[in-house]
């Protein structure tokens, strides 16, 4: 921007410029593309599935997000199961019953995958539980350390002195 003489405003050329600058930068914000959000019920549940279902051969990664052979197949099958009348848990269960649970991005809570879910849980209840323990001890020997040195010690004392006149005695040497 170039600034008049008196430094107060811009000049006209700079602000045509600004303007122009504003609006070119409207127009590639219209232009970015936007989320799609489908009015179709049948995208809605095709979309619903593939969020369930991950991809058999990359780790973790869910079927709306894959582009590889394999996914591209699979939400073709999806979406014909779903024209044919299917559930989405139908759906769902068909590739259950062709890959096994590993295709399923969350465990079923069923059997030893149940593991998956509370583990975690009781983990933390556990650590929970261990971290006031050695709350508790470490309290308990902090009083027990505190009641030791509220009595006056005769020959804790004497030490103390004598540590003292140690040290004044070094700090006179120097």
């Amino acid at each position: 921007m170039k600034w008049d003489d008196q430094g107060l405003g811009v000049k006209p050329a700079s602000a045509f410029t600004l303007l122009l600058l504003l609006l070119v930068g409207l127009v590639a914000v219209l232009a970015l593309p936007r989320p799609a959000y489908a009015d179709d019920p049948l995208a809605t549940k095709e979309l619903q599935v593939e969020q369930q279902l991950g991809c058999p051969i990359c780790t973790n990664l869910p079927l709306n997000v894959c582009d590889n052979q394999l996914c591209q197949e699979m939400r073709g099958v999806i979406h014909q199961k779903l024209s044919e009348g299917e559930t989405p848990d139908q759906v769902v269960a068909y590739f259950v019953s062709r890959y096994g649970d590993a295709v399923l991005l969350s465990p079923p809570q069923r059997g030893f995958s149940l593991a998956a879910w509370y583990l975690p849980f009781l983990a933390l209840a556990a650590g929970a539980v261990v971290f006031l323990a050695f709350l508790k001890r470490s309290l308990r020997r902090q009083k027990v350390v505190e009641r030791r040195f509220a009595f006056g010690d005769p020959a804790l004392d004497q030490y103390r002195q004598q540590v003292r006149r140690d040290l004044e005695k070094l700090e006179d040497s120097r």
